[in-house]
């Protein structure tokens, strides 16, 4: 916890989740069951973000193998990416999303405007609270790297269960072992892309994946 109080850490992190913080609001003021705690969640989410950070920036430096800030120059990755980004974002949209939207519905947006409103919250608050931050927390308690990856991907796999708990009805099973597994695949490329890269390829990544979205406007 020494790292954590560090005033330098402190200062970044909260530097950090304040940035991602207002990030959220154009979300949170479309959240139409709640329009009147917009400010009360955001700050909220700022809290929770602060501390995310702080599990990042004190902890993965000395704990973890990932540079969070560092820019890899490497064009044929980077191509890479895109490709296997815009095929991905391709198969769920064809595949997963019809069937997923019925039961979400309220995870899909309905207009433009709404699309960015959902990317800057993914962008600023889902892989940091999937990927960057789960990593950083798991690293600080335990030296074999094999388990904090395996408990990483593992807190993906709980959070999708708890998420499909939350349907109104009971997906198929085809949909389940579907969706765990793509939920599998998606939470170790970004560990992998997160300690190759640091936070850009795997925010690239997942704006990829969202654009996806934007085909049923520009239809």
């Amino acid at each position: 916890m020494r790292q954590f109080a560090s005033p330098s850490v402190l200062a970044k992190a909260l530097v950090a989740g304040a940035i991602c913080a207002l990030a959220t609001v154009p979300r949170l003021m479309i959240w139409q069951e709640r329009t009147d705690a917009v400010w009360f969640m955001a700050g909220l989410l700022g809290w929770c973000l602060f501390v995310l950070w702080g599990f990042v920036i004190a902890w993965e430096p000395v704990h973890g193998r990932a540079k969070t800030f560092s820019v890899q120059k490497m064009p044929k990755i980077w191509g890479i990416l895109s490709c296997a980004g815009l095929a991905v974002a391709a198969l769920l949209h064809f595949g997963l999303d019809p069937i997923y939207q019925k039961l979400f519905p309220k995870e899909f947006p309905a207009d433009p405007q709404a699309w960015i409103a959902f990317t800057l919250f993914d962008l600023a608050l889902t892989d940091l609270f999937l990927c960057f931050g789960p990593l950083a927390f798991f690293a600080r308690l335990i030296p074999d790297q094999r388990w904090v990856i395996g408990l990483t991907v593992g807190f993906n796999l709980l959070v999708l269960g708890f998420k499909l708990g939350a349907s109104p009805e009971t997906p198929p099973l085809g949909i389940i072992i579907a969706l765990t597994l793509y939920r599998l695949a998606d939470a170790l490329a970004a560990v992998y892309l997160y300690r190759w890269g640091g936070v850009w390829p795997v925010w690239y990544l997942t704006l990829l994946i969202d654009l996806r979205h934007l085909l049923q406007f520009i239809a």
